[in-house]
């Protein structure tokens, strides 16, 4: 590879993608923002006990929103605090206290007998800490099986909506449900010998069906498809490969950056499924071209925090060799989707120049690391870009 096609480390693109930090625990316990606890979703109590992967991870913040939600149940710890931690919990609640309108000092109005035994309770209260240790559902919505947790999990995102909460995720709201994952290693899975069978088959362990707009408030394993077009371009000089890319609109924040053909996997649908209506409706490839020429090309797994926080821990990606004779460049479907053909160099700027969303720049990168263009002898962290490219999540996916 020439010099003119890869000027320097491409690491830095891929912490873009895979932005959340290493963590030690089997799981995330913390936001690598706030510092707040991150609290698991499991099937059942067992679940957390057994200490396998949760199906999400939801902020410590969220508890009020889901506390009173039917189905749902919590798992906390009352603990006893030592004196220094009930000073710090005194203080917080002087602050609070202060920042309160000055509308409640009717309260002085109150009978003092009352008033008395609330001062009590309080104390009692500040004395003791709860700690909330997991989310699990209840065995009545459990004995439903996916429709009953599907039930559970669609109330509580509506209510959200209809009551303009998280507006930040569920602006993007879709209408379209994607399934959220249980470890097959769940004790729900062996109750019976055909749950058994069911969960050990491919997208077989599915947990729930869910609004896509909703999945990273809760940390849950979004699976999704991208599809790299690559056609024989002799006029190129320097390169035999070309690669369609596009501008990206939909669910995109980054304004004008590119993004390859990609789209998610609905519910009950399958990657191959899924790459199909990407490139009829992205694309305009037909679907006998997607059946004929698309490969698989593995997956890539990162772990990305969202701008307002919100967690999405993968992509099937998939490689679509175009006939050399006539590449059939997509036609336009928008006045936003302008596609061309890339030389790799003309790839390896693009990258460098920040062209490209993250989720794409890794696509781009995995593709071209596959293809022999990025190798250990020309990237001095390939190993870490490898690494970071096949990231263990700790949450829940298909077929674990």
């Amino acid at each position: 590879m020439s010099s003119s096609e890869k000027t320097q480390s491409l690491l830095n693109i891929i912490r873009q993608a895979d932005n959340f930090p290493n963590f030690s625990t089997g799981y995330p316990e913390r936001h690598p923002i706030n510092g707040k606890r991150l609290i698991p979703l499991y099937l059942s109590q067992k679940d957390f006990q057994n200490k396998i992967e949760p199906i999400g991870i939801l902020p410590a913040i969220f508890i009020n929103e889901i506390k009173n939600e039917k189905g749902l149940k919590i798992l906390s710890i009352m603990k006893k605090l030592n004196e220094k931690e009930k000073s710090e919990k005194r203080k917080i609640k002087e602050e609070q206290k202060k920042s309160k309108n000055s509308n409640e000092d009717k309260s002085k109005q109150q009978n003092e007998i009352t008033k008395g035994k609330e001062k009590e309770k309080e104390k009692r209260k500040e004395d003791y800490k709860i700690t909330v240790l997991a989310i699990y559902f209840s065995d009545e919505v459990n004995a439903k099986g996916v429709e009953g947790r599907t039930e559970v999990m669609a109330r509580l995102v509506d209510r959200w909506k209809n009551e303009k909460k998280f507006g930040y995720a569920l602006k993007a709201w879709t209408g379209e449900k994607i399934s959220i994952y249980a470890s097959t290693r769940s004790l729900f899975w062996q109750k019976d010998k055909e749950l058994k069978n069911k969960a050990r088959k491919p997208f077989g362990n599915v947990a729930f069906e869910i609004e896509r707009a909703a999945a990273p408030i809760f940390g849950f394993t979004t699976l999704g498809v991208d599809l790299i077009g690559t056609c024989l371009c002799f006029q190129r000089i320097d390169s035999e490969y070309g690669l369609m890319y596009r501008i990206v609109t939909a669910y995109q924040d980054e304004g004008d950056k590119f993004g390859t053909v990609s789209g998610a996997i609905a519910a009950g649908k399958t990657p191959l499924d899924a790459v199909i209506v990407a490139a009829r409706e992205e694309a305009g490839w037909a679907e006998e071209l997607i059946k004929s020429n698309a490969k698989t090309a593995g997956l890539i797994s990162l772990f990305q925090i969202s701008k307002w926080g919100g967690l999405l821990p993968c992509d099937y990606v998939y490689d679509l060799k175009l006939p050399s004779e006539d590449p059939q460049t997509p036609k336009k479907v928008g006045e936003d989707n302008a596609f061309q053909l890339l030389s790799i160099s003309e790839l390896f700027s693009a990258l460098e120049n920040n062209e490209f969303t993250p989720n794409s720049s890794a696509i781009i990168i995995d593709f071209l690391i596959r293809h022999g263009h990025i190798t250990a002898e020309n990237e001095p962290n390939y190993l870490e870009i490898i690494r970071r490219l096949h990231r263990r999540t700790g949450i829940a996916g298909p077929g674990h």
